[in-house]
C-alpha cells in the first residue's frame, strides 16, 4: 500500500461491515507497522463539526 491509494475496506458487523472507500493516508516510509492511517469516503452530508 502506498500513501494517495484507494482501497475497498470493511470492518466489523452491521454498518461498519459494509465496504467502503478509504485513501490511505499514511507516510510511506511507516509501511513496517502493523497499523495503517486512512481517511474514510462517505457521500452522507451530516451537519458534523469540522473537528471530531
Amino acid at each position: 500500500m502506498k500513501r494517495g491509494d484507494i482501497w475497498t475496506v470493511a470492518g466489523g458487523k452491521d454498518y461498519a461491515g459494509k465496504p467502503r472507500p478509504v485513501v490511505i493516508i499514511q507516510d510511506d516510509s511507516f509501511d513496517a507497522t502493523d497499523s495503517i492511517t486512512i481517511c474514510g469516503c462517505t457521500t452522507d452530508e451530516t451537519d458534523a463539526p469540522l473537528f471530531r
